[in-house]
């Protein structure tokens, strides 16, 4: 799969896809009300789906802000007791 994958969209519009977050505003599509405000933000569910899961992983961190901080030895001691290292 290429950087920019290419998604077929109704009335054979297309709309560029990339793996990564970078939101390009030139790219950016919005739907409109009858007055021509914008009402929501059109984007690939790739792009969807990767802000759901950083939005994820900003919660945990902030779950874990107050955690006590351990140090590299104690990681391995502990990653080697649950068997994963």
């Amino acid at each position: 799969m290429s950087a920019h994958d290419e998604a077929a969209r109704p009335g054979g519009a297309t709309l560029a896809a990339r793996r990564t977050l970078k939101m390009d505003p030139h790219r950016t599509q919005y739907q409109t009300d009858a007055q021509g405000r914008r009402t929501a933000v059109v984007l690939p569910i790739s792009e969807y789906e990767q802000l759901l899961e950083d939005l994820h992983d900003l919660a945990v961190v902030a779950e874990r802000r107050d955690e006590e901080a351990i140090d590299e030895a104690e990681l391995r001691r502990r990653l080697a007791g649950d068997g994963a290292a």
